[in-house]
């Protein structure tokens, strides 16, 4: 069984620590990014402040910004022949074969 991360501003993430959940206070889009990255492999489920949510949205729109073109319909091509779309231009960061989950806080 992994672990939960509580992604964002402190104030809003701090009290989960409570809960036994790892905490990554980043209080800007850069930091979020990073301390997505830097999540332990053992975590499956992340919970993301809005702000958070929205740097890391950011940042996978400007990675799809940057690949418009034929290698990235080759690459949804080879997601769909293998049963299941992948788009690892928006993946993050994780082990191969595995998933997180992702929740939202309400603001």
């Amino acid at each position: 069984m992994g672990r939960v991360a509580a992604l964002g501003e402190r104030p809003r993430v701090a009290g989960l620590a409570l809960a036994g959940a790892v905490v990554l206070a980043a209080e800007d889009p850069g930091a979020v990014r990073r301390a997505w990255r830097s999540l332990p492999d053992d975590v499956d489920l992340v919970i993301l402040t809005p702000a958070a949510a929205e740097a890391l949205a950011m940042d996978q729109g400007r990675s799809r910004g940057r690949d418009r073109g034929q290698g990235r319909d080759q690459h949804r091509d080879r997601g769909r022949d293998q049963g299941r779309y992948q788009d690892q231009d928006r993946a993050p960061a994780v082990s191969a074969g595995r998933r997180r989950l992702t929740t939202v806080m309400p603001p």
